[in-house]
């Protein structure tokens, strides 16, 4: 394993020096003012509340506009004082109420697109720290930028302090920021290489090359200590064809290529066999507090049975009907699309629960507490509008809530509850002068309201002014 561990590290850090220039960007950032203790909650999405702050991504842009540190400003993070924000929603300006409170923190374009997590893919908060990801400034051979690269860096909540911490070298696939109290409270990453996108922006000379040295890592799992930079490789026999992640326990499920054998592995650990079958077909739907929802399909006669996996290895059955369309929630709750509804199946019970006919198309986003969130288009029914929703999933009715007719830009971090608001990111441009989809918010007590405030907009970083 050491062997292994050495060899990719010595591959990545070729590949660093022949593939990339060697600029280095200058973080001189004065400090803001402002007291950043207090409890984190609503981890890893588009906004966390950290004490007396919100911190937020201000809006969405393409990887491939300028990052310049301290020259950001769209695309970067930001923060403003909850008392600030609670006086601009009350008043008739709260956009430019908002920007004139905001201060950026992370003057870097925050980007995520090589995650596979859409729910937690966001930013994070640990202890004194903001993690966050970013497109790479570095330079190719031919001076040309790869911005295509992702780069893993974090600062002090203040803004001060940036450190990189880790450039992911061939795009991959996941990349889910794991905060692992059980394991000396240190960070890792999981996440698998695809080499099949490494070459991007590469000569063919320098394709070849790259893919030779990083073919035996192709569609591998492997686990990055944050602080020390060590990458391990997880399981070096296994060809994998998905993963899921829960970023709050470090614990990845893998399937492998041929589709007949589920392994789990939780960070610090060895990897163990969960299912394995010759007879059956096994897909993942999705993974919701450690617990695995899977769909298993016998070769012989096409039946299909959902089941999950329990956090202790136990493997139970809860449903024999198969919808079209169908995801695991929690506590054996499915999602399921039916009939132009949206239904919950609750496995205790045996029982379905049904919305009010939409005949809509329903697009599962994410489970956030006991709410189940979705959107509704191209409605037939006309007494029902296509928009965000939610229902109580523990509720013995199903009964719709509205949250917004807005779209959510699918190409970003998911929605998110965070301080008694619904938070995404537009799939509306916020004008056609700025490139840039903004980020919205929506107060949870007056949903039928839709008082939809624009967290997007030029706010002034404060920068050291001898840079």
């Amino acid at each position: 394993m050491a062997k292994k561990i050495a060899l990719l590290l010595s591959i990545l850090m070729l590949a660093t020096c022949i593939f990339a220039g060697c600029a280095t960007e200058d973080y001189t950032f004065s400090g803001l003012k402002g007291d950043t203790k207090g409890l984190v909650s609503s981890n890893g999405g588009v906004v966390v509340e950290k004490g007396d702050y919100l911190y937020y991504i201000n809006g969405a842009v393409a990887n491939n506009s300028s990052n310049n540190f301290g020259e950001v400003i769209e695309g970067s993070i930001c923060r403003i004082l909850k008392t600030d924000f609670d006086s601009a929603v009350k008043s008739s300006t709260v956009t430019e109420e908002i920007a004139s409170k905001s201060q950026v923190v992370v003057p870097k374009i925050f980007y995520q697109g090589q995650l596979q997590d859409r729910i937690n893919s966001g930013i994070y908060i640990f202890e004194d720290r903001i993690y966050y990801y970013t497109p790479s400034t570095e330079l190719d051979r031919n001076a040309a930028i790869m911005y295509y690269e992702t780069c893993l860096k974090s600062c002090a909540l203040d803004g001060t302090d940036t450190q990189h911490l880790y450039t992911f070298k061939t795009n991959p696939v996941s990349a889910v920021l794991s905060s692992l109290s059980n394991v000396d409270g240190k960070l890792f990453v999981t996440f698998n290489y695809i080499t099949k996108t490494a070459d991007a922006g590469l000569a063919e000379k320098d394709k070849v090359k790259y893919n030779k040295e990083f073919k035996e890592y192709e569609n591998k799992l492997f686990v990055l200590d944050v602080a020390s930079g060590l990458v391990e490789q997880i399981d070096a026999e296994t060809e994998i064809v998905v993963v899921k992640y829960n970023w709050q326990t470090g614990v990845a499920y893998y399937l492998n290529q041929d589709m007949n054998e589920i392994k789990k592995y939780v960070v610090g650990g060895k990897p163990t066999t969960v299912i394995k079958s010759t007879e059956e077909k096994l897909e993942f739907l999705n993974l919701v507090d450690d617990q695995l929802f899977i769909k298993t399909t016998k070769k012989a006669d096409g039946i299909a049975t959902i089941k999950t996996v329990k956090p202790d290895g136990t493997i139970s059955v809860i449903s024999n009907y198969i919808y079209s369309t169908f995801r695991g929630l929690a506590n054996g709750y499915l999602f399921v699309s039916g009939q132009g509804s949206v239904g919950v199946y609750d496995s205790a019970t045996n029982s379905y629960k049904y919305t009010t006919e939409t005949k809509a198309s329903i697009s599962f986003i994410s489970v956030i507490g006991n709410y189940l969130y979705y959107t509704l288009s191209e409605c037939k029914n006309t007494a029902i509008e296509d928009g965000i929703y939610r229902v109580d999933i523990t509720a013995d009715k199903l009964v719709e809530e509205f949250i917004t007719s807005k779209k959510i830009y699918t190409n970003f971090a998911s929605i998110d509850v965070a301080y008694g608001y619904v938070f995404f990111i537009n799939s509306e441009k916020a004008d056609k002068r700025r490139n840039v989809y903004p980020l919205n918010c929506v107060e949870l007590a007056n949903l039928r309201e839709e008082k939809l405030f624009d967290l997007t907009k030029y706010v002034i970083p404060v920068l050291d002014p001898t840079k």
